[in-house]
């Protein structure tokens, strides 16, 4: 009879293949196990609709596995570990210590069973590790081991501004002070005197004037 095997079987075949046994293979085994069921009609498009929906899922896994590979191309992470005057680590770098790096550093998750440490990172310096995302895309991660003991790196000085030389300001041209001529000093006096001598002339014909007419009166005959 035939059978759809849901469990990988040694000798026969992996899950979701259809495979030719024995009928008391298969009543007696495989499917009291439930590593298999029967091969029917209604199971066998129930198959194609699930190897469907896994076809459409292991292209979506596909296309996110290359994208995360590329990104993995571009950055690096720092994992710091504690060393004593050597650069030789208490303990190694683990597949967990660089996934919790590269999720608190750049945001991606990666299973700590897909990245590959081949040899054990013991020592400071710069290494290349693979990561495996799927059956056909691998992924190179560089990793830079420092020391919590190393001293910070200096930020780069700034350079030193060349002072300005400063322009000589003009001076303003002292202009020499002169002796003030002394100011005649004006009195009132000779203009009082002036004023009064004018006025002298001007009272004194008048007075003539009347003399005159009173003498002219007193000359004149009684009628």
């Amino acid at each position: 009879m035939k059978a759809i095997l849901i469990r990988d079987v040694k000798d026969l075949g992996g899950a979701g293949d259809v495979v030719s046994v024995a009928d008391g293979y298969a009543r007696n085994f495989l499917i009291p196990r439930r590593l298999a069921i029967e091969a029917t009609a209604g199971s066998l498009k129930a198959l194609d609709r699930q190897r469907s929906m896994e076809g459409n899922k292991s292209e979506k896994q596909l296309d996110n596995a290359q994208q995360i590979a590329a990104r993995l191309g571009e950055i690096s992470v720092t994992i710091v570990g504690k060393t004593g005057e050597g650069t030789r680590l208490y303990g190694s770098v683990t597949g967990q210590d660089i996934a919790d790096a590269l999720k608190a550093q750049h945001g991606i998750e990666v299973d700590k069973r897909k990245i590959d440490v081949i040899e054990p990172i013991k020592s400071l310096g710069s290494y290349t590790v693979p990561i495996r995302l799927a059956r056909t895309v691998t992924a190179d991660l560089k990793i830079e081991v420092t020391s919590e003991n190393a001293p910070a790196p200096k930020s780069a000085e700034k350079p030193k501004k060349e002072p300005v030389a400063k322009k000589p300001r003009a001076k303003k041209p002292v202009q020499e002070e002169t002796a003030a001529e002394p100011v005649a000093e004006e009195t009132a006096e000779p203009e009082a005197v002036a004023t009064e001598e004018v006025a002298a002339e001007a009272v004194e014909p008048a007075q003539e004037a009347e003399q005159t007419e009173e003498s002219e009166q007193t000359e004149q005959p009684k009628g």
